[in-house]
């Protein structure tokens, strides 16, 4: 028990007087080993001496003599956490420590590199197990940095596809039938866990204690926020990119019942704008836009048709105020992929259709008002330079990641696209291709809807962007108590002259454009074109076709018809809930493409291209 202490001493110096040389240190720690495969030693002794393990491979030179003494366990030791996982399921008894013990001395063996396929094989399979465990060590906020990293990378890592195929059977064009239909239903376990436990929510306030709890910092400990909170987030966002079902419910849960938006994202967010705005930040810096990215990307997520009051602590942050900046508008308008999450969160949340509060709710802030917020938006695109960058912008943002949503049907779109379309006597002649495209009345409004936004610079060169939605629109509805409306396919009052009206100038040649775009939309992220609902242009995870043939995301057509009534937007033919047809076949296929695309990926890259 002395031994034990003294290697368990917080000063490493004093842990390798007593070990020495790392060529010695085998010998030394092999009767701890003994102690462990004792069946008569109590929980509490292994404990003592998995911790005293674990502080000896704080040392890395130490990390393989450790690694190669742990090879010596044996069976009786494995039976020991089984029983006590055992006792745990049926009988509801305390795990103790034992788990998390042996699980931290694993993960500094391996050098913070802990495989999330081999925390599923050391917890036999038990999802809820795994994140359990890897949340019990990412709490201790006494632990080493690169402690964290590693949990949150494992954390990231047990919500891909990767995770759950055996060795050499993710070679993409091997995957089978049988494997997409196991990876759905490791992906359904995930979400189950995450909708009946609190573990997005613990989560939550584990990076809030950790990073976020004092005034929001844009100094060292954003740099060392980058390291983990991304990882973390990632994890998050793979659940629904990967899910084939609940996904609705899951997103919803994130919004009301996590508090991932107020407690990490929202000050994380700021924290990276804040960062920017201060100046000094490089253009490729990539280790901040990828973090920044994968934060604003899952708050869109978030905020596609949540309540207007439920976003408005959001809209009225100094979040982004910071971003859109002067002194910001350089790094925001460098990043295409960036500004154009940036873009889909401000849509989703439709920012520039008013400013009126939900009921409440304080108003805006000078800083954040839809004047503001336009004139911000202007800026870091005028700021883009000329050519491949901002051709990038208008791409990232007209064909946005299939699986991840984005409203094409408010206000706030139609302004934006306008801002981001070649303008009057651009560049190049940039506009002289788009003519063919454009009835007179579009282009007149085009016209009009620029000299308007006080905007003759040329925007892009891209072809005339669209609506995506696929469908007809129905008559816009009246506003309710000048609140913005977010149902599907409603589009608000308009109360002034705007960009808005381009996409109402010509209702018959949107028409066409959307099949058009939806199409090209589909190639250009090399997606089969059945695989985008036929409503929203969105990817499908529960497609369900009707009677007519038309194929539809579940979730989307559910609330067309509620809206508007028992009649198909496509056909014009009577459709109730109760027509709808699963299509599994589609479904299946659709999930394939997701996972082969996802183990394809270089798995040092993020797969989301920040």
């Amino acid at each position: 028990s002395e031994f034990v202490a003294a290697l368990s001493a917080p000063d490493l110096d004093k842990v390798q007087q007593i070990l020495g040389e790392p060529g010695a240190v085998e010998q030394k720690l092999s009767p701890l080993i003994s102690v462990l495969n004792d069946e008569d030693a109590g929980a509490k002794q292994k404990v003592l001496v998995l911790l005293a393990l674990g502080n000896v491979a704080r040392i890395a030179a130490y990390r393989e003599p450790v690694l190669n003494v742990l090879k010596s366990l044996q069976q009786s030791f494995e039976q020991n956490l089984s029983d006590k996982e055992e006792g745990r399921k049926r009988y509801g008894t305390a795990l103790g420590q034992l788990h998390d013990a042996m699980l931290v001395l694993l993960l500094r063996v391996r050098n913070y590199d802990f495989k999330s396929s081999e925390l599923l094989e050391f917890v036999r399979g038990d999802l809820a197990l795994a994140l359990t465990l890897l949340l019990n060590i990412l709490k201790v906020s006494t632990y080493e940095e690169e402690m964290r990293v590693g949990v949150c990378r494992t954390l990231r890592d047990i919500a891909t596809p990767a995770c759950f195929f055996q060795a050499g059977e993710e070679e993409g064009a091997s995957v089978s039938e049988h494997s997409i239909q196991d990876v759905s239903a490791n992906f359904a376990k995930l979400a189950d866990i995450c909708l009946s436990t609190p573990h997005v929510k613990t989560l939550a306030q584990t990076l809030h204690q950790l990073y976020f709890r004092g005034p929001i910092d844009t100094g060292p400990p954003l740099d060392r926020c980058h390291r983990v909170v991304p990882l973390a987030l990632q994890h998050v966002e793979n659940i629904f990119r990967f899910l084939t079902t609940e996904a609705e419910r899951y997103r919803q849960h994130l919004l009301i019942t996590s508090d991932l938006l107020p407690l990490v994202l929202l000050p994380y967010a700021t924290a990276c704008a804040r960062r920017v705005e201060k100046g000094g930040v490089a253009t490729d810096d990539t280790v901040l836009l990828r973090g920044f990215s994968v934060c604003v990307r899952l708050m869109s997520l978030i905020a596609f048709r949540a309540e207007p009051a439920k976003l408005w602590p959001l809209r009225t942050s100094a979040f982004f105020p910071s971003l859109l900046s002067s002194s910001s508008a350089e790094f925001t308008g460098a990043s295409a992929p960036l500004l154009a999450h940036v873009l889909h969160l401000m849509v989703n949340i439709d920012c520039l259709s008013s400013d009126e509060p939900p009921a409440g709710c304080e108003p805006p802030p000078d800083e954040c008002t839809v004047e503001q917020l336009q004139l911000g938006v202007q800026r870091c695109v005028r700021a883009a330079p000329h050519g491949s960058v901002r051709a990038r912008l208008f791409h990232y943002f007209d064909t946005p990641d299939s699986v991840l949503p984005v409203a094409l049907d408010n206000f706030t779109y139609d302004v934006v696209e306008t801002l981001l379309l070649p303008g009057p006597g651009g560049d190049d002649g940039s506009d002289s291709e788009m003519e063919e495209e454009r009835s007179p009345e579009v282009a007149a409004a085009l016209a009009a809807a620029h000299k308007d936004l006080d905007d003759t610079a040329a925007f892009g060169q891209a072809p005339l962007p669209t609506d995506v939605s696929g469908g007809p629109h129905p008559e816009p509805k009246a506003k309710q108590g000048g609140a913005s409306l977010s149902s599907l396919k409603d589009l608000p009052a308009l109360t002034r002259p705007s960009a808005a009206e381009v996409a109402k100038a010509s209702p018959a040649a949107k028409k066409g454009r959307r099949r058009k775009v939806r199409q090209e939309k589909a190639q250009a992220q090399d997606l089969p074109s059945n695989f985008l609902c036929e409503l929203n242009g969105h990817m499908m995870k529960n497609p369900v076709r009707t009677p007519s043939g038309h194929v539809y995301e579940k979730e989307s057509i559910e609330k067309w018809i509620r809206d508007h009534g028992s009649i198909c937007p496509l056909s014009g033919e009577p459709l109730t809930a109760a027509d709808l047809k699963v299509d599994s076949a589609l479904q299946l296929e659709i999930q394939a493409a997701i996972v082969r695309a996802a183990l394809a990926a270089q798995p040092e890259i993020d797969i989301y291209e920040f």
